[in-house]
């Protein structure tokens, strides 16, 4: 899949947030503010996404276990999807804290969900009254969906993709700690600084525009 200027502005990416609410931080990828929206430089979103996309054809070939954090709910099923497609972690929910800083504690939860979602495809299920089975798979649901996109996850990620950058700040807080490998995708209200290297600026309110990005990211 290649990637060109026009399809970069076909898929809107290159509109950004208001300049009221855009970030000093983002400046040098802006190339214009038109009735107040800052709009950003399709070239460099188009590098910047070659870029990444390299990244992770690296990652992959290297065997590296990658994560993808994204909890627009827009999203979430095509996520899950993508993912089973082109086999790397995800949350696509609300980022539990600590997950990075407190990892071991994460790993437990994990665990947890595994032995249960065992459990109910086991005959000692099959022995609980109506009333237990509900519950139980009740309970398990809730947990899945948060954890259920990680439960293979053995280690922590070596290449974590966020999107998007501005709503996802406290994980980018814990991205930071752990001096983890990352590429996070935002729009220009971002007010973190980022190397050039590991942040792609572009539109994250269009369900196109997200789509786009990681639908290339993940291409051949």
């Amino acid at each position: 899949m290649s990637l060109t200027v026009e399809k970069v502005v076909d898929a809107k990416l290159h509109i950004g947030s208001l300049k009221k609410e855009s970030s000093p931080k983002t400046s040098k990828r802006r190339q214009d503010v038109v009735n107040n929206v800052v709009v950003i430089n399709p070239e460099k979103i188009k590098n910047g996404l070659e870029a990444a996309k390299e990244r992770v054809k690296q990652a992959k070939k290297d065997g590296k276990e990658i994560l993808v954090v994204c909890d627009k709910s827009m999203y979430a099923d095509e996520l899950k999807a993508l993912s089973e497609k082109h086999w790397f972690h995800y949350l696509n929910e609300k980022v539990p804290p600590g997950f990075l800083t407190n990892f071991d504690t994460l790993m437990v939860r994990i665990k947890d969900l595994n032995k249960q979602l065992l459990f109910i495809d086991s005959e000692d299920f099959l022995r609980l009254t109506k009333k237990e089975q509900v519950s139980t798979k009740r309970s398990v649901k809730k947990i899945e969906k948060i954890y259920g996109g990680v439960r293979n996850l053995k280690n922590k990620p070596d290449l974590i993709l966020v999107l998007d950058g501005a709503m996802m700040i406290n994980f980018l807080k814990e991205v930071k700690k752990q001096k983890s490998d990352s590429v996070v995708f935002c729009s220009t209200d971002l007010n973190m600084w980022r190397p050039e290297k590991d942040m792609v600026v572009a539109n994250m309110k269009s369900y196109k525009s997200v789509d786009t990005i990681l639908q290339f990211v993940f291409s051949k």
